[in-house]
C-alpha cells in the first residue's frame, strides 16, 4: 500500500524533502534492522531510503564517527536498546 502510494515519486510531496521523508525513513530503517528482507519486494521504497541517505548533510553525519546504526529504541527498551 505504501509502495503504492509512493509511486515513482521523489519524496512523499513529490520532489521537494519534508519532514515526513525522514519519518517514513525511520520506519522504513526500523523494519530493515529487524528483517532486512522486508523491502525486497519494494524497489521504490528502496530508492526513497537511497535518496534520502544521498542528501548532503545526511550522507555526510552517516559517514561520520557520530552515526550509529543501532540502537534503534532508547537503552530502556526491552529489545533494540543495545548497540551492536
Amino acid at each position: 500500500m505504501l509502495s503504492t502510494f509512493m509511486g515513482d515519486r521523489k519524496f512523499i510531496n513529490g520532489d521537494k524533502v519534508s519532514y515526513v521523508d525522514f519519518m517514513l525513513y525511520e520506519i522504513l530503517n526500523c523494519n530493515l534492522v529487524f528483517e532486512s528482507w522486508s523491502l525486497n519486494a519494494f524497489e521504490n521504497l528502496k530508492a526513497f531510503m537511497q535518496r534520502i541517505e544521498n542528501l548532503k548533510p545526511i550522507k555526510k553525519y552517516m559517514s561520520s564517527g557520530c552515526f550509529a546504526r543501532l540502537p534503534v529504541n532508547a537503552p530502556f527498551a526491552t529489545f533494540g536498546g543495545q548497540k551492536e
